[in-house]
């Protein structure tokens, strides 16, 4: 049996929760690739070891434990390893701020050999759904730091300074050993202390944020993620060395995803995707990919062309097309299928038939 042969063995064992299996295929699984890859194996070895010494197997990586809220018992975090993943599709101004971020933390020793300090601390705003959560653990994978995110559900109690103290205790986590700590959704702790609706309690969670933030390591990285800025304190925005704002994809990145997600795997003809450009304005990045997701699953359970079911999706948002979009999305169906008729295709988009036997009339120009 091949190392290969075992991955889908593993893969059940762990999916059932069945430890004692999965020990015994990781053994297997040591033995078949000690000799092409020993890195590999000694990592499978250290992480069976500290395992089955009671620890959690991500010690193995010199990764300590997230601390668990002690009245609760919920861990006031989620610690993820950097996995391969591929670059967020954003503006080009966006990437820019981005990689340059990057290219500054990469080159940290340099920056501090001649007396100047790394950047350490980012912020990611903009509405829901526009990549901030992807391009963390992109940031994760590219520094291949691991991945903190902070949870806010377990963090913050009703009992008088226990949120203070439960802040504290995962910024110690975070900052004893290199990481990214991730704040989603960090307008929920840290808002505008003029706002007279909001606790005294909630304040004073502010100031813990703050001073926790001044006293952060080089070695490690505060990722913040707000879909609110409005909301945030302003002694906040001077603690990030760099705010990168997020928006909702134009032409370029959509025409991107809709390649990443849909013409990477099947045959969309580049006028098709044009069409679903100019239909798709005003939807955010996660809209995109879970209809083209929706589109490559329908594919196959019901063995037609994504080509056939593209635009039938895209429509189904409702979203608003001009005059000129409509009579070339019109044409375009026609001539991908001259069988369909005007009510058919009045059906698909939703158009009116009359509309579309004018627009197919006038022809697409």
């Amino acid at each position: 049996m091949n190392a290969e042969d075992l991955i889908p063995k593993l893969v059940r064992a762990c999916l059932d929760g069945d430890k004692r299996l999965v020990e015994e295929i990781t053994i297997m699984l040591i033995k078949k690739i000690k000799k092409t890859n020993p890195e590999t194996a000694k990592e499978l070895s250290s992480a069976l070891m500290h395992s089955n010494n009671g620890i959690t197997s991500l010690r193995s990586l010199e990764f300590n434990s997230v601390p668990i809220d002690k009245e609760s018992n919920y861990h006031l975090g989620i610690i993820e390893e950097p996995i391969e993943t591929k670059a967020p599709i954003l503006s080009q101004r966006q990437m820019y701020e981005i990689q340059k971020f990057v290219t500054e933390r990469k080159m940290s020793e340099a920056l501090i050999n001649e007396g100047i300090m790394p950047p350490k601390s980012i912020l990611f705003i903009g509405p829901p759904g526009v990549g901030k959560s992807y391009t963390a653990k992109w940031l994760s994978f590219e520094l291949n730091l691991p991945l903190i995110t902070i949870d806010l559900a377990a963090s913050i109690s009703s009992y008088l300074g226990k949120s203070g103290q439960n802040i504290k205790r995962i910024f110690d986590h975070a900052r004893s050993f290199p990481s990214i700590l991730f704040l989603d959704e960090i307008d929920a702790i840290a808002k505008r202390r003029d706002d007279e609706s909001d606790t005294g309690e909630l304040k004073r969670l502010v100031n813990v944020l703050l001073k926790e933030m001044e006293s952060w390591p080089s070695s490690s990285v505060i990722l913040g993620a707000s879909n609110h800025p409005d909301l945030l304190d302003e002694a906040l925005w001077r603690r990030f060395d760099k705010v990168v704002n997020f928006e909702t994809p134009k032409e370029p990145e959509i025409t991107a995803m809709i390649r990443r997600n849909l013409a990477d795997y099947c045959e969309i003809s580049d006028s098709l995707i044009e069409i679903l450009v100019k239909i798709s304005g005003g939807l955010s990045n996660d809209d995109i990919e879970k209809l083209c997701t929706g589109i490559r699953r329908r594919s196959v359970t019901e063995r037609v062309a994504p080509a056939d079911i593209a635009v039938e999706e895209f429509c189904k948002m409702n979203l608003k097309m001009d005059r000129k979009t409509k009579k070339r999305l019109c044409v375009l169906i026609k001539e991908i299928s001259p069988e369909v008729t005007c009510r058919g295709i009045s059906e698909i988009t939703g158009i009116p038939s009359a509309s579309v036997n004018r627009y197919l009339r006038e022809g697409g120009t």
